[in-house]
Order: structure tokens, then sequence, then C-alpha cells
């Protein structure tokens, strides 16, 4: 029997936290990212996050191409998996803009949440949180990163 494994649905900004290094945010991410590295959960993004994350914490300077070896290494796993942007997901992101005027990028990424059947969207974008449960079918869970277990300690 083989054991159920969440699967989560990261926003851009998630890959950010953890890249740049952001105070709190990081910690809880990495956390996660080694969970899904011993298969204990599923990490699902979409190809437009290659993109997205070069525009660095907020408030913050972006990242440079001097970070692109930091910024690949972040992506070359095999327990992150990419969902490919389709026609018919540009059509349910522009929709989901219409709709909840979720901003074109949010939109993509909700799409491919919803495409990768993801059990929960985790980001840090407090205005695509209020939306939760209000796409996909069933309805999509969208909250901020956390980890059930206990975090390492800081010594």
């Amino acid at each position: 029997m083989s054991e159920i494994r969440a699967r989560r649905y990261w926003d851009a900004n998630v890959f950010i936290a953890l890249i740049a290094g952001e105070e709190e945010r990081a910690d809880v991410v990495q956390v996660i990212l080694e969970a899904a590295q011993r298969g204990e959960t599923q990490i699902y993004t979409s190809a437009l996050t290659l993109l997205e994350v070069v525009k660095g914490p907020e408030r913050k300077p972006p990242l440079s191409q001097a970070d692109e070896e930091r910024i690949r290494a972040y992506f070359e796993h095999e327990f992150i998996i990419f969902v490919p942007f389709t026609w018919d997901m540009g059509a349910a992101a522009r929709d989901l803009h219409w709709r909840h005027r979720v901003a074109p990028n949010d939109a993509v990424h909700v799409a491919s949440a919803i495409r990768a059947r993801a059990d929960v969207l985790e980001t840090y974008d407090h205005k695509l949180r209020k939306i939760s449960e209000q796409v996909g079918d069933p309805p999509l869970t969208i909250v901020e990163p956390a980890w059930e277990g206990d975090l390492p300690m800081q010594l």
C-alpha cells in the first residue's frame, strides 16, 4: 500500500523566500522542500515560476544574472514537478482574472494548481489567499506555507 502524500502547489513567491533567504519564511520553506526530497510531500509549480523568481523579494532589489546558478539549483530536483502551461489553462487563467480580479501571473498559478489537482496552493500573497475555497472543483485551498511537524532548532 502506497502512502498518500500531500500535493502542494507553490507560487513563485515561496521559491523567492527560499532563494533570497527571507527571515522566518525560508526556514519553513526549507523544511517542506526537504520533506519533498524524502518523498513525504509533492511540490508542483508552473514553468512561469522559473522567470518570475528573478523579481526577488518584496521591497528589495531583484535577483540578478549573477544569481543564476543559485536560482537554477533550486529547480533542478526531481521532486519539483512543473505544470506545463497550455491554451486551455490560459483561458481558465483569463476567466479567473475576470471573475476574481486575480493578477494575470497569479491567475496562471491558480489555474496550474487546479490542473495539478493540488491539495493546497501555498503563497505569501495575502490577496491571492482571499479566493481560497472559491475556485476549483473540489475547491482549492490557498494558504501561507506551513509545516505540520517540528522545525529544526536554531543553535
